[in-house]
């Protein structure tokens, strides 16, 4: 019998639960496994719809685990530790290290029940590092923080796993932002734009740094690029994701924010110069991934929203 449902883990995080609501959209049975850290809100709509699932638990546990993977057959991994380049949220280090764990349990038990397609979702932090020009999936890698570090060692363990029969594939997502049913307001533009609004300023550290920025529906629709794109095109193959044009320095950023929402900016001095520039050509051409959004349409999406 043909197999039909997709597993997302952390389907009721900030991107699962967008990305849930377009695989539904495009006709796919979807089934969450989530530990609702933040609760059930940000799906609460869907638990009646026929072609949705959700499992409530933890990847580490054998028996959700086992349930989660029966029937499914492909899976996008999104559960993890959360980054944020600002600092108003962090992971333990124990919860970032732990990811490595969880992704190798996660695949291991792919592989055993038979799971075609892994899809993960991984990070342009792995770039970390004063660059002089835009790095690709093949520019030398010295992450700095135990986060990018530890995205790097499950990317590096899953692609291993590679065979005849099991076909990885490895998301490199730039700086997420945007409006989400889990919403999100410790990465940097949402951040920016919320403290404009309620307190009238935009804090910065040293604000000369890049990022890549990418709008939260652009990543969910990454991943269904992904998903129904040719084997030969995506197996063992590493893409970044998101768009050549979205690369600002958070300075910059800043001053696009005030001109949407009049504000003071307040700059502080930062030893971190993690700083990095992408090339998204890969994705373009080889998975036709385009984006739809820039950061003018999230600072209006979230202006909107909150006020």
């Amino acid at each position: 019998m043909l197999r039909k449902i997709i597993l997302v883990t952390g389907g009721a995080g900030y991107i699962g639960s967008v990305l849930v609501r377009k695989l539904l959209a495009y006709g796919y049975k979807v089934r969450v496994l989530d530990k609702l850290m933040f609760g059930v809100d940000s799906i609460k709509g869907l638990l009646n719809d026929r072609n949705f699932e959700l499992i409530k638990g933890d990847i580490l546990d054998t028996n959700t685990l086992k349930r989660s993977i029966r029937g499914a057959e492909n899976i996008l991994h999104l559960a993890g530790a959360r980054y944020s380049s600002g600092s108003v949220f962090k992971d333990t280090r124990e919860d970032i290290l732990k990811d490595y764990l969880i992704g190798k349990i996660l695949v291991n038990a792919a592989k055993d029940y038979g799971i075609r397609r892994f899809i993960f979702a991984s990070s342009c932090s792995v770039y970390e590092g004063k660059q002089d020009s835009l790095s690709t999936e093949s520019s030398l890698l010295k992450p700095s923080s135990l986060y990018a570090k530890n995205k790097l060692k499950v990317e590096n363990y899953i692609l291993r796993m590679s065979d005849a029969k099991f076909v990885p594939t490895i998301l490199r997502i730039g700086t997420v932002y945007g409006w989400s049913m889990c919403m999100r307001f410790d990465l940097v533009l949402n951040r920016f734009i919320m403290d404009a609004l309620r307190n009238k300023k935009i804090l910065l550290f040293d604000g000369e740094q890049w990022r890549p920025f990418i709008h939260c529906l652009d990543v969910a629709g990454a991943f269904i690029k992904a998903l129904q794109s040719s084997e030969k095109n995506i197996k063992s193959e590493i893409f970044n994701i998101g768009n050549s044009t979205e690369n600002y320095q958070i300075m910059h950023l800043a001053k696009i924010v005030t001109k949407f929402i009049p504000c003071t900016i307040i700059n502080r001095p930062s030893k971190d110069k993690r700083s990095y520039r992408i090339d998204f050509s890969k994705s373009a051409l080889q998975i036709n991934f385009k984006t739809n959004y820039c950061i003018k349409d999230g600072i209006k999406e979230i202006k909107t929203a909150l006020s």
